[in-house]
């Protein structure tokens, strides 16, 4: 069999990246939302329910990441406790509801993602300061941009996880542009 020249660390490697990233961007922006909406509560009478969804976001992207910490605290614990190497395959969990929980989970920030991104384009670039004559016309200025921000963040990780999937197709389907020949 040829070898790719990559360490036997690699994937482990790999893995771990995509784990900070992940829980870098799960709990480092849902604190940021979670501040920023409740600073901005009352600040937006054109569209009241947008600091509400910075709100939700933030506190369910905070849940994902404590959920996920906690299974991976209990299942370093249960392997460190039945004597078994942390880097040894095991099975997987099933049966203790954490996939059910992560599935309604991922479904409920799916849907309130859509309602978000209805009710931030329903307003599309309001008013950002109170007028004299119309002062419930308005949305402030750092709700509605850390709104859009949001919305294009999801969006720019979706299309960087579809193009790496995308890229470890074609490394599947065409491994030998990756293969050094044997000679």
């Amino acid at each position: 069999m040829a070898h790719l020249g990559l360490g036997p660390d690699t994937g482990l490697i790999a893995a771990v990246q995509i784990g900070v990233v992940y829980i870098w961007r799960h709990g480092i922006t849902g604190v940021v939302n979670r501040f920023s909406s409740v600073k901005y509560l009352n600040e937006c009478p054109v569209q009241p329910n947008l600091p509400v969804y910075l709100l939700v976001v933030g506190s369910m992207g905070l849940v994902r990441v404590l959920n996920l910490l906690w299974k991976q605290f209990r299942r370093r614990r249960m392997r460190k406790n039945e004597g078994i190497e942390l880097d040894q395959e095991e099975e997987p969990d099933i049966g203790n509801g954490s996939g059910f929980t992560d599935a309604i989970l991922n479904l409920f920030l799916l849907a309130w993602f859509i309602v978000g991104q209805f009710w931030t384009y329903s307003i599309f670039m309001p008013k950002f300061e109170a007028e004299l004559l119309n002062p419930h016309d308005y949305c402030h200025k750092n709700v509605y941009i850390f709104t859009l921000i949001h919305i294009g963040f999801v969006y720019v990780m979706l299309l960087a996880s579809i193009m790496f999937l995308i890229a470890l197709t074609m490394c599947a389907a065409c491994p030998h542009i990756l293969v050094k020949p044997q000679r």
